[in-house]
């Protein structure tokens, strides 16, 4: 992993590599510790979707911790329901 990674402000918490994560455009699911960090976009690094040729990119913008993504997708679905 590049040092520009391990210096990320947005970086995921690789402390925790077990933790499984959620991709909101691929739906993926995978180990936390399998986030891509890659220069993408003129040369700008972010983190990004395992998956090849999924466009998810952004820790916490479209990949999520999974357990949070549900969730967040237990509250919006109980606020349809009222």
């Amino acid at each position: 992993m590049s040092t520009s990674a391990n210096n990320d402000p947005f970086s995921p918490d690789l402390t925790q590599p077990d933790l499984r994560v959620f991709c909101i455009h691929c739906g993926g699911t995978y180990r936390m510790d399998e986030i891509v960090y890659e220069a993408r976009f003129g040369g700008s690094e972010l983190w990004r979707c395992r998956n090849k040729h999924c466009h998810g990119a952004g820790y916490d913008f479209d990949i999520f911790l999974e357990s949070e993504w549900l969730e967040g997708q237990k509250g919006h679905s109980q606020a349809g329901n009222s």
